[in-house]
């Protein structure tokens, strides 16, 4: 089997990337949105972070959600023969699989500079027998990176291709309530930067679909 990887600035874009993955048998491209370095995306609240783990479904959509914190996770589940929509019979497992997005990270290269990168370890989604047609992502509430599929029953993106990540403000220091247990006053908080809302869509070609919500958090930039 041939593999062959090209690497090549997209015209008219600044400081946009194009990657093409050939195979003989599967296409990956990824469009990484015009943002590999992008423009510093608006932070959110950091919310609380609790080990409490949580599974439901939904009857008539046929979503099964998982919780972990403030991390959630979804997928389609099928319902009696086949269906996927309303029924009366819940759903017990995704008919496209959860999308497996672990250790979201932001890391700060230079310390002396209020830039940092958010990436994951690697982004991975599964829907045999069905083609995947996309895997995207959104940070902020911009997409930054969009994978199609061509004729395959799986997608595997590393954290390695996407480089040192996406970029973003790691914001001034503020104190982490969650690095303190109580009673409060009981020790001094650690200091972190800004907090980013993102989400990993997947879709598959009989157009279910899967997602994956969460927040990652920065190290604060000290001047």
């Amino acid at each position: 089997m041939e593999n062959r990887s090209s690497f090549q600035e997209a015209p008219g874009k600044c400081g946009g990337w194009e990657v093409v993955v050939k195979k003989t048998d599967s296409i990956l491209v990824l469009l990484l949105a015009g943002s590999f370095v992008a423009a510093a995306q608006e932070p959110v609240s950091a919310g609380r972070r609790t080990g409490a783990e949580a599974t439901s479904v939904d009857r008539s959509s046929g979503v099964v959600t998982e919780r972990q914190g403030d991390s959630v996770r979804t997928a389609t589940a099928p319902a009696a023969a086949g269906n996927v929509t309303a029924s009366t019979v819940t759903p017990t497992a995704p008919l496209i699989g959860f999308i497996d997005s672990p250790s979201a990270t932001c890391f700060q290269p230079d310390s002396s500079q209020d830039v940092c990168f958010v990436n994951w370890y690697y982004l991975a989604v599964d829907a045999s027998p069905n083609y995947m047609v996309y895997m995207w992502a959104v940070l902020n509430p911009k997409v930054v990176l969009k994978v199609n599929g061509f004729f395959q029953t799986s997608m595997y993106v590393s954290g390695q291709s996407l480089g040192l990540g996406f970029r973003v403000q790691c914001g001034p220091p503020v104190d982490d309530p969650s690095s303190c247990p109580s009673p409060p006053g009981s020790c001094v908080p650690l200091k972190v930067g800004n907090s980013y809302a993102y989400t990993v869509r997947a879709k598959d070609s009989v157009n279910l679909t899967s997602a994956n919500y969460g927040t990652v958090t920065c190290p604060a930039f000290i001047p």
